[in-house]
């Protein structure tokens, strides 16, 4: 019995220990919220193999720009540079979406892709894309990016728009001009057309505000 457990403790570390690839790629999966995969990896000296089990001392991680580097030692000391990629998913033109339209979901599909943390930053999901208005020409299976597109005017400066005020049970609807261009969730100034009062709300529609 007492050679089993001997067996089983020297057994263990060696289960438990992990090559460098898999301890980068675990170091790295840490900083993002999505899947994570190694490109390259390159040592600071020729023969380094990337399937051995080594010590990492220390590591730095630059998210933003897809690098990654780390300080090991396999029987001498070195350091190893790593670029890497996320996966996305993203949303993707399904037909020719002309400039100065407004993104609706049947104008998008999505596809998942691995691409570069930066680049990543600058694409659009969905939920993101979706009520945006094109600033260009975006051809039928391109990826929407945040340069494509523009957050629509809800209320514009000068036009009269319909407000709500909501004060504990009492609820009067009016209208009034809009001091500024705003967007969804905005809060914006309006005055009130017979009093010349100003007063504020939130915007929540096209020409819609609510005043609490």
């Amino acid at each position: 019995m007492r050679w089993v457990l001997a067996f089983i403790l020297l057994l263990f570390p060696l289960c438990a220990r992990a090559d460098f690839s898999q301890q980068a790629l675990s170091q790295i999966a840490q900083y993002s919220s999505a899947p994570v995969k190694i490109i390259e990896i390159n040592a600071s000296y020729r023969g380094f193999d990337v399937k051995r089990d080594v010590k990492i001392l220390s590591s730095k991680v630059d998210f933003s720009s897809g690098r990654a580097w780390f300080l090991v030692e396999d029987g001498r000391t070195r350091w190893v540079s790593v670029k890497f990629l996320v996966q996305r998913r993203v949303a993707v033109a399904k037909r020719l979406i002309l400039r100065g339209d407004r993104i609706t979901p049947d104008k998008l599909t999505t596809k998942l892709i691995w691409v570069s943390p930066r680049e990543a930053s600058r694409m659009l999901s969905f939920s993101d894309a979706v009520n945006k208005v094109a600033v260009r020409n975006i051809e039928t299976g391109s990826v929407i990016k945040s340069s494509f597109v523009k957050r629509p005017l809800y209320v514009k400066r000068g036009e009269l728009v319909k407000f709500l005020l909501i004060s504990g049970g009492v609820r009067i609807e009016g209208v009034a001009k809009a001091m500024r261009n705003a967007f969804l969730g905005d809060i914006v100034e309006l005055r009130n057309l017979s009093s010349g009062r100003i007063f504020t709300g939130e915007v929540v529609g096209e020409g819609r505000v609510v005043v609490r």
